[in-house]
């Protein structure tokens, strides 16, 4: 997914260069060519936006950015097929407040699809990941759909126990899509559950 997700966002990209370019050639003016690909690199990220079937409007951005890949920032269907099942598991979409009073925490939040659709159902959400540029996705799709209420974005890397929430006696639910990547994360991500999961909670 990721690599027709930037192969397809390439291509647009140089196609609007190339227009460009041959635009400066017959024309001169570089002005207009200069603000006419920006406007066009705006629609290509527009572009990078979905509307899941529970009706959350999920913005992505580029996953990779200055040499480095940012996993968090296209939605997985890991993240759509758990949001499927917590609508489901709370009763579907006409339970819009199945969740009101459970206070839940995502780790590794990435899009915010899970923390976002758990928020449509009224539960009082913080969205987490510890990249600072997936942070400021989350925030924005927060914003995308008017739940700023009931879902909060925040920075909380698995390997600084400095970053972690407290007081975890408050919540009620801990959840985390295709969270890990590479091989000896689980040890972390257990430390990470076990400072943040009641103790005796099933």
């Amino acid at each position: 997914m990721i690599r027709e997700l930037r192969k397809n966002v390439n291509s647009l990209t140089q196609i609007v260069l190339d227009l460009k370019q041959q635009q400066v050639i017959q024309s001169g003016r570089m002005d207009l060519a200069i603000q006419e690909t920006l406007e066009a690199k705006t629609a290509v990220d527009e572009w990078l936006c979905q509307r899941t079937d529970e009706g959350i409007l999920i913005h992505q951005a580029h996953p990779h950015i200055d040499g480095r890949a940012l996993y968090g920032h296209v939605l997985w269907y890991s993240g759509e097929a758990l949001a499927k099942y917590l609508v489901w598991r709370h009763g579907g979409l006409a339970s819009r407040d199945s969740c009101i009073g459970k206070f839940v925490l995502e780790l590794g939040a990435g899009s915010g699809v899970v923390g976002l659709t758990l928020g449509r159902l009224g539960a009082a959400v913080t969205v987490t990941d510890a990249e600072p540029q997936v942070v400021a996705l989350l925030k924005r799709n927060i914003a995308a759909n008017d739940l700023e209420a009931n879902v909060k974005a925040r920075a909380l890397s698995f390997g600084d126990a400095s970053t972690y929430l407290e007081p975890r006696a408050s919540l009620d639910l801990v959840v985390a899509a295709d969270v890990l990547y590479e091989a000896g994360q689980g040890s972390v991500l257990a430390r990470v559950l076990d400072a943040h999961v009641p103790v005796g909670s099933g």
